[in-house]
């Protein structure tokens, strides 16, 4: 399977949600859209900890979460 990046997952997501025929109602589907914007965040974050920790030559990984909360405003 092709990795996705975490806007290519929301996209699909909620073209999902959008375009579902079930009964789901109009607050259900809000709250799904949630969901996956919270998902899509958390993907985020981890693929940038990630490009970071890849362009490291030397083993500080432990910064990368520094990082991303520093540039990203970490829990915001």
């Amino acid at each position: 399977m092709k990795k996705q990046t975490a806007f290519q997952y929301y996209i699909e997501q909620h073209n999902i949600i959008a375009n579902s025929t079930d009964n789901i109602s109009l607050a259900e589907k809000f709250k799904l859209f949630d969901e996956i914007l919270e998902k899509t965040k958390q993907m985020e974050k981890e693929q940038i900890i990630d490009a970071y920790n890849s362009g490291q030559q030397i083993p500080p990984f432990e910064y990368a979460e520094k990082y991303y909360n520093e540039t990203y405003g970490g829990n915001k």
